[in-house]
Formats: structure tokens, sequence, C-alpha cells
């Protein structure tokens, strides 16, 4: 199997609807994720099915909540994909902090809504105490349709609701967190902060894990880890920074017009003009970061051939330390390899 078959694997998803305007696709881990509930709770097949019910209506009320954020901040959103660990909404909103922080807060301020209402509703019948906690023993008293539903809507949007306020990328408060330290470190300290948090939450959350033997814990800590390795990756690279809204896979536009032109000369004019799916945004991430790497690297020989060249000249080929010569070789070498045949 290519990198490519997989990558396509790992990305794929497939739409259900439309509600505002927002297309509406699910990742194939979120099925994947239902039957793991499913058999955890096979000794009450309703339950389960309400947990699956709940949960997804949940992770989908929470990206509306960031899709109607970035709309009311003078942005955009126009898809959400729901996966295993919450969801994706395609939000381009200005790059400032007001807004990234407005639009990162509303998705777990939506489960903190859920949550309170249902709160409210048991409070006078179960009281206010640790069944609201996902971890806690089920309630005694809650027994019936009604009450199971709305025992399962607190716990599960107070899971969400913990979850999404880790102060960690790629989660909603990493985000969060970096949006306030913006306005007063600005967006690249900020950004490096955050960071360096979200590799400490990892590690805490990986320890606690192994403490707990809470198998799910590790993928999580996995989760944040990745997300905090293509957010400095992202940085370096020069596809985040302050300034009008302009996500990466729109800073790679170049490599995904370059490869439209390729197109045959007799597609639509409208389907010229619609924006690239996520995979195609995905693709010409990935080829502008090594575009933008290879030009850097090549940037840094050229420098460093130029002040070994200089040093040839002033002290002569004796004169070069052994680092020296062997990058020499090494550069003479590559130049070499790039000839093309019959090029002397």
């Amino acid at each position: 199997m290519t990198p490519e078959q997989i990558s396509r694997i790992a990305l794929w998803n497939f739409p259900v609807g439309k509600v505002a305007r927002i297309q509406v696709n699910v990742h194939w881990s979120l099925l994947l994720y239902a039957l793991f509930l499913l058999y955890q709770f096979r000794h009450n097949a309703q339950l389960g099915l309400l947990a699956i019910l709940i949960l997804w209506s949940s992770i989908f009320l929470h990206e509306l909540g960031h899709c109607f954020a970035a709309r009311q901040q003078g942005g955009s959103a126009d898809k959400v994909i729901l996966w295993v660990l919450g969801g994706l909404a395609m939000c381009e909103v200005e790059q400032k902090p007001w807004p990234q922080f407005v639009v990162a807060i509303w998705g777990p301020l939506v489960n903190v809504g859920l949550l309170t209402v249902g709160i409210a509703v048991l409070s006078p019948t179960l009281g206010v105490g640790g069944w609201v906690l996902p971890w806690r023993p089920w309630p005694a008293g809650a027994t019936g349709l009604g009450l199971e539903a709305l025992v399962l809507l607190v716990r599960i949007n107070m899971a969400l609701t913990l979850f999404n306020l880790v102060p960690a990328f790629p989660l909603d408060g990493g985000r969060v967190f970096h949006a306030a330290l913006w306005a007063k470190q600005g967006f690249a300290k900020a950004m490096k902060t955050t960071i360096v948090l979200s590799f400490i939450c990892a590690a805490l959350i990986a320890i606690y894990a192994l403490t707990e033997r809470q198998t799910v814990l590790f993928f999580v800590a996995l989760f944040v880890v990745i997300g905090a390795f293509q957010q400095r990756r992202a940085m370096q690279m020069g596809l985040l920074g302050e300034g009008p809204s302009e996500p990466p896979w729109a800073r790679s536009a170049q490599a995904y017009e370059r490869a439209k032109a390729g197109r045959a000369d007799d597609d639509d004019d409208e389907d010229d003009e619609k924006r690239p799916g996520a995979i195609a945004r995905w693709r010409a991430e990935r080829a502008a970061q090594k575009e933008a790497t290879e030009t850097a690297r090549k940037a840094e020989l050229s420098r460093r051939l130029d002040e070994v060249l200089a040093r040839v000249s002033d002290v002569g080929m004796q004169g070069l330390s052994d680092d020296e010569r062997s990058f020499l070789d090494q550069a003479s070498a590559e130049m070499r390899e790039k000839k093309e045949p019959g090029q002397t």
C-alpha cells in the first residue's frame, strides 16, 4: 500500500447533509467508535444507542458553535467533519486575537450550555453531585429512558468540555490559550508558549493514563503531541502568522493552482472556481511545506558555499578545516548529481 493510499484511507469521510449552508461529513473513525460504544453497552443496547446519538449530536452542535461564531465575526464556515476525537470546522476568520478567541471558545460553550440544561432538569431528582462526572458510578435514581438520556447528555458534554479546554494544540483550549496570550505577547511568542504547554499537557495525560491504566488516554496524549508538532512545523514553514484570514491551505494556493492548471481545458468555469476539498487542501499544504523546506535548504547551502569559497580565496584549500572540506565535497557531489545527462 502506497503512502498516498494510506493518506486517503486516513482522511476518508463522507457527506451526510447540509445545515445552514454548512456541509456535514462523517469520518470513518466515528463509526468505529460507535461500534466500540455498542460493545461497552452490550448489556444495555438501548443505552448504547442513546449514548451514540447524544455523542454525535453534541459534537455536531459543538462544531456549529464554531461555525456560527466565525460568521458572527465576519468570517465564513461552510464545512464540518465529525470524527472520533470531536470534529473539524472549516472556518475562516480574521487572524487577530479576539476573532480567534471567540471562534475557539464557542465550541466548548455550546457543551457547557447543554450540560447546564441537563443538570438544571435533573437536579430536583438526583441533586447536584458527583453523578455529573463521566468516570463516577451511574446514579441509582437515573432509571427510565428520559432520565438515562439526560444523564448521558450531562456526562458526555462534561467530558467534551473538559477535553476541549485542555490548553494544548490542536484542542480548542490550546487555541483559546494562544489567543489570550497573543493579545499580550504577540503572535509568535504566544504560539511558542502554547506549543511548549501542549507537550507538557501530553506528558501529564500520558502519565495519568499509565497510572490509571486508561488506554484511551494514551491515544489522546499522542493526538496532542501530533497536533503540537504540526503547529510547530507550520510556524517554522511560515504558514502561521498574524494578519488577514489565510489558513495554511490558502497559503499553499500556488501549489493548488499549479495542479489545477493541468486539468483539461474543457472543465466548467464554475468547477474551476470551487474551493478545493479537504484532501486537496491537505495535499497542497504538504506540497507547499515540502517546497518551502527544499527552498530553505538550498538557500542555506548556497550561503554556506559562498562562505567556504571566500575562505578558499583567502587561505587556499590547505587552510580549510576538515568540516569545511567535507562540506565542499558534499556540495560538489550534489551539484554533479543535479546536472542533466550530457552536461559537463
